[in-house]
């Protein structure tokens, strides 16, 4: 070789150092590693696939090598590492030997990637300078090194479920339960004082306030356990489940209030309210409240979706909440069609028609439901064109009443597409309640460095759950607005009604000597 030819091919080795080897590690939940080695040639992957085992003290079963484009992979199951006591999984790993035999080989740099599951309880003293990323439950610590810098004493790793943490997971449960059955005892010895549709209604907001206080408790073990999944994912996932089986078991806990409050009315229906059947029991209770839980939740995802940046997710998750509350409505209208009738021709049917004209709506459907079949929710509901009035309605209001109530809701935003307007406001609530939410955290971080707190961390785990908190006053206030808005407008379009129609008994005397609008 000429000398320029054989300087060139030094300077070129000098510049670029020996292929590097690529080493990843994973632990399971049940305390067994996964061994994988990438070399660039067979006898240098087993040789060191075996080098690394020994190193780690583990006992080798299932190895496979196979080759992968221009490089050979070693693959290998381990045990005796590792151990899992209940349900912790720990353990050390140790680099010493297997660093000696990379120098000898001459291999000056090294992928590395060690794979842990994800759990609340996490402890691993890898370099701090390595990568860390959480993908499907596993956190991943990943690097590219030169050989010299694989750690020299022993790696203690630990993780899983210490008595703490499990804790509390498992301490909101009984907790929303018990406000459950207060919620119940309160509304009982109340129901005197208010008739059906009232109790239905105190039932159906009361339990989505629980699910609120629920999602905010869990927004903040979540925020604190560093997951990109749901805490009950993981569980399942760290117990040898699935994630869907993790998932499907956290919706039946989300649901758990109101499947007590369903049985519990079932059984301990106030006296004064004539019992039902348990599939009536579900129509007026479990599924008005299901109509506004199940969006909600939808919501709540959509927002957390936002704040990582994933516009697929939030658009998907928004749609999923609107579609939620649009197949409970379905689900309601069909329960109404049994046994309901049509309205007959009279003052009621030509007050709406004619009020239907004003609004620019093509009237379709009134019909009146019998309150007693359990098929009603509200006294009167409005689906836009369709009209349900139960007989309950028809014989506590009078007709301007009635149709005061119905041009209210016709004077509502989005009065074609209720279902979006309700998901919106409580998105748009949420995204406010967020905004106070950093406001407060960065309010803190200010103080913390004039004061020296050390509770910014805290808060900032927390934000989703003081998000969710702050989004159920300010959707509350501006619901209140809305209703406020629309009843306005809804007088005014009332113009053979009483401007005070439709408002509390002790009113009708005085709006009944009003001004007709």
């Amino acid at each position: 070789m000429k000398p320029l030819g054989l300087l060139a091919v030094s300077l070129w080795l000098f510049a670029f150092p020996a292929a590097a080897e690529s080493v990843a590690i994973e632990l399971s939940p049940q305390g067994l590693l996964t061994l994988e080695l990438k070399a660039h040639d067979q006898d240098r992957a087993g040789t060191l696939g075996a080098v690394l085992a020994r190193s780690l003290g583990c006992t080798l079963a299932g190895v496979n090598q196979s080759p992968q484009g221009n490089q050979w992979i070693f693959r290998a199951r381990c045990s005796g590492v590792f151990h899992r006591s209940g349900q912790v999984v720990e353990g050390q790993l140790k680099f010493g030997a297997f660093r000696q035999a990379l120098i000898k080989s001459s291999a000056d740099v090294i992928d590395i990637d060690i794979a842990i599951p994800d759990a609340p309880y996490w402890r691993a003293a890898l370099p701090r300078s390595w990568d860390r990323s959480c993908r499907d439950g596993v956190v991943h610590r990943t690097a590219t090194i030169e050989t010299r810098e694989l750690p020299t004493r022993a790696v203690h790793v630990a993780a899983g479920y210490r008595t703490a943490e499990l804790v509390m997971i498992f301490a909101p449960l009984p907790l929303v339960l018990l406000l459950a059955l207060i919620m119940m005892v309160v509304l009982n010895r109340r129901a005197a004082a208010g008739g059906w549709f009232d109790y239905l209604h105190a039932v159906a907001w009361g339990l989505t306030g629980i699910y609120l206080l629920w999602a905010a408790m869990w927004a903040g073990i979540s925020g604190a356990f560093w997951g990109d999944l749901d805490v009950w994912a993981l569980y399942s996932a760290w117990n040898g489940g699935s994630a869907i089986n993790g998932k499907f078991f956290a919706a039946v806990t989300y649901l758990a209030p109101a499947l007590l409050v369903t049985l519990l009315c079932r059984v301990w229906t106030p006296k004064v309210f004539a019992r039902r059947g348990l599939l009536d029991t579900m129509r007026v209770v479990l599924f008005p409240s299901l109509a506004l839980i199940v969006p909600a939740s939808w919501s709540i995802g959509a927002l957390a979706a936002l704040g990582s940046g994933e516009w697929i997710h939030v658009f998907s998750r928004l749609a999923a909440a609107v579609m939620a509350g649009v197949l409970f409505r379905a689900a309601a209208r069909t329960g109404r069609a049994d046994g309901a009738s049509a309205l007959p021709a009279g003052e009621l049917s030509d007050r709406l028609h004619a009020l239907a004209g004003r609004c620019g709506i093509t009237l379709g459907e009134i019909y009146v439901a019998p309150a007693r079949a359990a098929v009603l929710a509200e006294p009167i509901e409005v689906e836009h064109a369709r009209i349900a009035i139960s007989d309950h309605a028809l014989e506590t209001m009078t007709p301007a009443e009635i149709e005061a109530e119905v041009a209210r809701r016709w004077s509502l935003p989005l009065r074609r597409y209720s279902d979006l307007r309700r998901v919106l406001v409580f998105f748009a609530s949420l995204l406010v309640g967020m905004a106070l939410s950093l406001l407060a955290t960065f309010g803190l971080g200010v103080a913390q460095l004039v004061l020296h707190l050390h509770a910014s961390p805290i808060l900032t785990r927390l934000s989703l759950a003081i998000a969710v908190g702050c989004a159920a006053v300010i959707g509350l206030l501006a619901s209140r607005w809305l209703a406020r808005r629309a009843h306005r407008r809804g007088d005014a379009l009332c113009s053979g009604a009483e401007p005070e129609a439709g408002r509390a008994a002790a009113a009708q005397a005085a709006a009944a000597s009003g001004v007709a609008q």
